[in-house]
């Protein structure tokens, strides 16, 4: 009997009944032996067998892309991880790229499983490289709920040791699953609908997050509004290089999400969202609070300290990735509102997180893809003058701007696309010329600043009709 679903693999995708966006691929699970049948007629009917294998193509890593950028690799010969060559449908041709830095990884780049982990794997996603949100589930799930379990059952208080355990343990794994959850949100990632809950809803909470806040923030609220004047976590009228200032934007998400929140989504005439934001946090808060009267430490140690990291995480990321913007365009999008890291340890940890702007550009493009995106589309960064630096994550970032190092974020621009390239290309460009610009990427817009954009962009589209 097949099973049939939909996913927008490009690769040979690994079964299910899932559905993400993008255009349909219907899979089929049939025995081998038939699969093998289908396969031979189908190219043996549709044209006549290769000669030669069609050239290897380089492939675009996140590893690779300053070589990319500095040898003008042309993308057009270029592959993202997962592929082989033009002819997917090939049965001869079996390629595997392996993990750019070792395995395991997140970026398992496999179209046939190397191990029987990968073959188990496999079967549980949607698409193959997305075996990475496997790992990173599966071991949330056998470490973190049996810790938690235990901490509430042997002890009242818990030994300090478990709960110290328990915390290094989640810290350990907190960056690479909230990057899990915000990859699966923006593209269902797995083989089957019920599994959907496993990482917002099972796995979630013990990582300090709220039920769904995460989903209605980001997803319906933040990528809508595109950190404009109604976004929640909007920095445009803050100044981005200052603690005093960053501090009251975290402190104001931490306590007042829960009614802001809700709020923008009844001001939108969502009233449904309205709800379930508000419940979701509602409840989260009364489970911890009720927990915490049972067991203090268990509750401290699985739910309140993840909770208070995270969002200080998120935010510090958030603000960091919506710090530089564009004085004469800020509401333009992704390339005058988002910073892009590349090179970076982090991209690999963190499913190419860096790569923001290109995230802002299409929220569902697959994580994998977005170095070649990346390439494609230089010409582009360097004519909106995006930031793109390298070597560095978003905590070198933040503390960099707190501390107002402008000459060391300078150091880190890439010259050879961005505002780096832009700069270079102008005439009489001094040396501080970068950090001259990025201090004034930081300065924070006031209101009047804001709407009288936003009155010239709307005049100029109604001249354009």
């Amino acid at each position: 009997m097949a099973i049939t679903a939909t996913t927008t693999a490009t690769i040979p995708p690994c079964g299910g009944t899932n559905a993400a966006a993008g255009a349909a691929v219907t899979i089929k699970r049939t025995p081998a032996a038939a699969t093998t049948a289908t396969t031979t007629t189908k190219t043996a009917t549709a044209r006549a067998p290769r000669s030669t294998p069609s050239p290897r193509r380089r492939v675009v890593t996140d590893a690779n892309i300053l070589q990319a950028l500095a040898e003008g690799w042309d993308p057009a010969t270029c592959v993202s991880p997962g592929y082989d060559d033009d002819d997917t449908s090939n049965s001869n041709t079996a390629p595997v790229f392996r993990p750019v830095r070792g395995a395991p990884s997140v970026l398992a780049m496999v179209r046939r499983p190397r191990t029987l982990w990968e073959r188990v794997a496999f079967a549980w996603v949607a698409d193959c490289r997305d075996v990475g949100l496997f790992n990173v589930a599966v071991l949330a799930t056998v470490t973190l709920w049996p810790s938690v379990i235990g901490m509430y059952l042997f002890g009242k208080p818990p030994p300090w040791w478990w709960v110290a355990a328990h915390v290094a343990a989640t810290v350990a794994q907190m960056g690479s699953f909230t990057l899990a959850m915000h990859v699966s949100g923006h593209r269902p990632c797995w083989a089957y609908r019920w599994m959907d809950p496993w990482i917002p809803a099972v796995l979630a909470p013990l990582f300090g997050q709220t039920f769904y806040t995460y989903h209605f923030h980001h997803m319906k609220m933040h990528h809508v509004e595109d950190n404009g004047l109604k976004d929640c976590s909007s920095t445009l009228l803050l100044q981005r290089d200052s603690a005093a200032d960053f501090f009251s934007y975290f402190f104001r998400f931490f306590f007042l999400i829960i009614i802001e929140l809700p709020s923008y989504f009844f001001k939108s005439g969502q009233t449904g969202k309205a709800v379930k934001s508000f419940v979701g946090e509602a409840v989260s808060i009364t489970a911890m609070v009720t927990l915490a009267s049972v067991n203090f430490w268990a509750t401290f140690a699985a739910f309140i300290l993840p909770l208070v990291v995270v969002r200080f995480a998120m935010m510090s990321g958030n603000w960091v990735q919506h710090s530089f913007l564009t004085r004469t365009d800020p509401l333009g999008g992704g390339l005058h509102n988002s910073i892009t890291v590349i090179n970076s340890f982090y991209n690999w940890q963190a499913f190419n997180d860096g790569y923001h702007a290109n995230h802002h550009l299409n929220p569902r493009r697959h994580w994998s893809e977005y170095p070649l995106e990346f390439l494609r589309q230089r010409a582009r960064y360097t004519d909106a003058g995006a930031i793109v630096v390298r070597d560095v994550d978003y905590w070198a970032v933040f503390f960099l701007l707190m501390r107002g190092r402008y000459d060391l974020l300078a150091e880190k621009v890439v010259p050879t696309v961005g505002l780096g390239a832009k700069i270079a290309a102008t005439v009489g460009a001094g040396p501080k010329a970068v950090e001259a610009a990025l201090r004034e990427k930081t300065r924070r817009f006031s209101l009047d600043e804001i709407l009288a954009l936003k009155g010239g962009k709307a005049a100029k589209a109604a001249g354009a009709k």
